[in-house]
């Protein structure tokens, strides 16, 4: 389902599919609502579908980024269906003929960035003088440092 925006894909565009990501997401709606897709597999077909490609170029993404995405998808929620779509960013990933066997360790990334935004201490910054966003941002701030030091622990390797 990850891929239903590719059908709407200008001819001209081909065999590019510019944006398919986004451009799914009403044909899903509607197919969800008609098949009366239970919640929690919409919202697992929905993240899969918007963020598959950035799960694809997440060796390439910037600390921030991936704190986005995974804020997004939830991750530091109790049951989160973070492994689920995981696993269907590396079925994709490995979906075509040779490259079944290829490493991906995208997802060995986001697993350890989410595991280090999970072990970020936040009580400073709930305790201290900041008020509304001010606090989210703070909290943001910690934990963009927390997957930039997993990055980079990586890289030093």
């Amino acid at each position: 389902m990850h891929d239903l925006g590719k059908a709407l894909s200008p001819k001209d565009n081909l065999p590019h599919h510019y944006g398919h990501e986004n451009a799914g997401l009403p044909v899903l709606e509607k197919l969800c609502q008609r098949l009366r897709v239970p919640n929690t597999y919409k919202i697992l077909a929905t993240h899969v579908m918007q963020y598959h490609t950035h799960c694809h170029k997440a060796m390439e993404l910037r600390a921030g980024t991936l704190t986005d995405l995974l804020a997004t998808l939830g991750t530091h929620k109790q049951n989160n269906q973070f492994a689920e779509f995981l696993l269907a960013c590396e079925a994709d990933a490995k979906g075509r003929t040779g490259f079944e066997n290829r490493p991906y360790p995208q997802a060995e990334r986001l697993r350890a960035a989410a595991k280090a935004i999970s072990a970020v201490d936040i009580s400073s910054v709930l305790t201290g003088d900041l008020q509304g966003g001010l606090i989210g941002e703070a909290i943001r701030r910690l934990r963009i440092k927390a997957v930039a030091d997993v990055i980079n622990a990586e890289q030093a390797l």
